[in-house]
């Protein structure tokens, strides 16, 4: 993950920005017990409606198939935004926005229970 931003009104609200990108195991945060996070930032953001998240991963992941501990690379489609250095831009519109204050949590949560792949390059729902 390369950044995350929150959309608003009165403009973007950079929660996360990592020129070098964090590389999340995705399956690791959620096990038996429940759900778990990777903290990205403790930045604050102001108090005001959201209207969405973007964000910015490589467009290139690796996947391991249920019980592998190999895994092949695979390349999200070409329909997926893509920044000006070539990552993809996943955005996710809040309906209805979002109002968010100082002590509110941002959790990105990645539905892995509903990730499929069909017969090619992966595009992301909208």
């Amino acid at each position: 993950i390369y950044k995350v931003v929150l959309q608003r009104a009165a403009g973007p609200v950079v929660v996360f920005d990592d020129t070098a990108g964090k590389v999340i195991d995705l399956k690791t945060l959620r096990d038996t017990t429940g759900a778990r996070f990777a903290f990205l930032s403790s930045k604050s953001v102001p108090q005001d409606s959201y209207t969405s998240v973007d964000v910015t991963v490589d467009p290139t992941m690796t996947l391991f198939p249920k019980n592998s501990a190999t895994g092949s690379p695979f390349v999200l489609a070409d329909s997926v935004p893509r920044d000006g250095s070539g990552h993809a831009v996943i955005s996710h519109t809040f309906s209805p926005a979002k109002t968010l204050g100082v002590r509110d949590d941002v959790v990105v949560d990645f539905d892995l229970g509903n990730f499929t792949i069909s017969g090619g390059p992966c595009s992301m729902p909208t």
